[in-house]
């Protein structure tokens, strides 16, 4: 998974989604909420339709799920706050941060 290629991280987990249905057609929404620790699948699908930022607290299940390492991980989270940034400054600074931990070649799509 190329995930220093991601400046969403709902396209991101709808990729991964997408790619866990295709190796598992019974694979569900329902049942990734289950394994994320999430009490009903609602908001997972919200994420997953970008109408939603996932909330940093399940950053550790998703780390399990999609065995990211924690280089990854800290991007992932970076990538969040971005998303969440109300100002072009605050924008500025986490998009630094993410370009910091993105390999040397790794562009973003």
């Amino acid at each position: 998974m190329e995930i220093y290629q991601y400046l969403n991280s709902g396209k991101l987990l709808r990729d991964q989604f997408f790619e866990k249905k295709q190796n598992s057609p019974s694979f569900s929404i329902r049942a990734w909420a289950k394994v994320l620790g999430l009490s009903s699948h609602g908001p997972l699908q919200q994420i997953l339709a970008g109408k939603r930022v996932l909330p940093k607290k399940y950053l550790p299940a998703i780390k399990k799920s999609l065995n990211l390492n924690q280089k990854q991980l800290d991007y992932l989270g970076i990538l969040i706050d971005f998303e969440k940034s109300k100002s072009e400054e605050e924008k500025s600074i986490y998009l630094e941060k993410l370009k910091k931990l993105r390999p040397k070649n790794d562009d973003v799509h």
